[in-house]
Formats: C-alpha cells, structure tokens, sequence
C-alpha cells in the first residue's frame, strides 16, 4: 500500500474550486411527472463539446466539482444533473435519507427529458456521456433507446451488477419478503438500512484518497439536504433487474463506450462488467482502484482522467 502515500495525492485546492464554482450555473427542471431534478451547467467558450454527466447512487453534482472543471480545462462544456430521489432533487418519501426509487425506468427517462430539454437545444456539435455505478445502468438504458444523441461514452465503475453479500436469488426473497411499499405505503430501508452518518476514512470502500474523501464528508455537513442514507428495499428490487438489463444495452450499444473498472471495487460486480463487453463496448482496468474512480488517489485518478479524455477526443 506504499504507493498510495498522501504526499503523491494532491486535489485541487479550495480556492481553485470555489473561484471555478463561480462560473457554474445551477438550476432546476420540473419534469412531465411532477418531479423536480437539479442540475448545473457550464458552457465553453468554444461550445464546440459537452459531456452530460450522469451520477451514482447517493451523489449530488456538487461531488464533481473537480471533474467538472478538469473537463471544462480541456474545453468541454459540461452539464450534470441529480437523480430524483437524491443530492438537490426532490425526494420520492417522507424520509429524505431512505435512498428509494417506485421503478428504475423512472430515472431513464428523466435523464430522456434532461438531455432533449436542456442540453440538445444548446447543438453542441459533438456530445459525449460520463456516467459512475447507478448512473452507468440508467445511462446505458438511455443510449439503448437514444444512441443518436452521443458520440462516445464511458461508464466508470458501472453497476451492471451489485457485489451481494448471499446470492441473488436470495436476496431478492429476502427483499421481496421485507419490501413494505406500496401505493398505500411509505418505502422501507433494506435489512441493516439507516440514516445517513459520516463513516470514517479508515476501512471505507469507495477511495484510497484521504483528502478527497475529507472533502466528501465535509461537502455533506455543509449541504445538508445532500445527505443520503441506505436504501429502500423498492430501490433494491429495482435495481437488481435494472442493472441486468443495463448490461445487456451497454453490450450492444452502437457507439463506443469504455467501461473503466477498478479492481480492487467491492460496490459493483465486476464480472458483470466483463459480460457487458461488445463489439463497441471495451474495458479498460484501473489496476488498485475502489469504487469511486474519480475522486480516487491520484495514481490511480490521473490514468481515469486521461483515459475519459483520450475516450472522447479520439
């Protein structure tokens, strides 16, 4: 593990990123099923490129900042939304920490409504999708239907798959068997589910990164409305069949995507990704990399960085 030294970590600093944020414009878009989802954008002088970038699970794209202004450095203008349910959108129950969605279509086609409402009219001439984990399985069900819209895309740590603790079979019993929603009823967490609470550096999942995982924390104690817990057993149920079928879409895309995988990512099922691989989907392995390829330590962040970049420029 010497190799993940701090001292061979350097994000950008605070003040680089709020004097960039400055630029950053953030709006809403109420949507056809009464839904409200946030999203921020930034526009190039050159207009000429955009990347849409579609998120994970829990996440707001206030977690991207320094994604977003890696890509506007390479002159993309960049557009990022927050899936209902989570970040600044509106939440789908009572308690805004349960992490629930009723059906997984219901994302895929909010992105539908984002991209042909918001970032179609602008006619970038060339238009690339970034997507992480949850966001790869919406975002390549999307491509599946509306492919025309991009030229390249790449999945980062897609979740074509859930890492499960028994088999699927399972636990899809078990949840179907706990599942309380209904119509008539409020979503329940899955087994062990709770509020969300800061979990500590040591042990976690997702980076070897200290500082950017620092920042993480403190962005959710600074922007309290972010924060997200487990999530609901709907949510679970949904996405298990979802992931399924996103691995089938990402397969026979028509377009080339890049499935970024790293290795060591104990969040998603990464023999799901090599399944995924198709005559235009390739796979590339981020060697020691967790789940959250791109805010990662920098030795493994900076080969993420410039293979998105290398992606979508060739």
């Amino acid at each position: 593990m010497g190799r993940f030294r701090s001292q061979y970590d350097h994000p950008l600093s605070e003040q680089q990123l709020e004097q960039f944020w400055q630029q950053v414009s953030e709006s809403s878009l109420k949507l056809a099923d009464e839904h409200t989802i946030a999203y921020c954008y930034i526009e190039h002088p050159n207009h000429d490129k955009v990347v849409v970038i579609s998120n994970g699970r829990v996440e707001s794209y206030l977690k991207y900042i320094e994604v977003i202004y890696e890509l506007y450095e390479q002159g993309y203008s960049v557009y990022a939304l927050d899936h209902v349910g989570q970040g600044l959108s509106s939440r789908l129950c009572t308690n805004p920490h349960i992490g629930h969605i009723d059906r997984f279509d219901r994302y895929v086609e909010h992105l539908d409504q984002f991209i042909a409402t918001i970032v179609l009219p602008q006619q970038h001439p060339h238009r690339y999708l970034l997507a992480h984990s949850m966001g790869c399985a919406i975002a390549a069900l999307y491509l599946a239907q509306h492919s025309e819209h991009f030229e390249a895309a790449v999945f980062c740590a897609p979740m074509f798959g859930i890492k499960l603790p028994l088999p699927k079979s399972w636990i899809t019993w078990l949840t179907k068997k706990m599942n309380r929603y209904s119509a008539d009823n409020e979503p329940n967490y899955v087994l062990g589910g709770q509020d969300y609470h800061a979990k500590p550096f040591y042990g976690n999942p997702l980076t070897h990164s200290r500082q950017r995982y620092s920042r993480l924390l403190a962005l959710y104690q600074q922007v309290p409305q972010i924060q997200l817990g487990s999530p609901s057993n709907q949510w679970l149920l949904e996405s298990l069949a979802a992931a399924e079928r996103a691995l089938h879409a990402a397969k026979q895309l028509s377009i080339p995507a890049l499935i970024l995988q790293g290795t060591i990512d104990r969040v998603v099922d990464n023999d799901a990704q090599w399944r995924a691989c198709g005559e235009h989907t390739q796979l590339q392995q981020i060697e020691g990399a967790r789940h959250e390829l791109l805010i990662e330590h920098d030795c493994c962040r900076t080969q993420t960085m410039a293979l998105i970049m290398d992606w979508f420029s060739n």
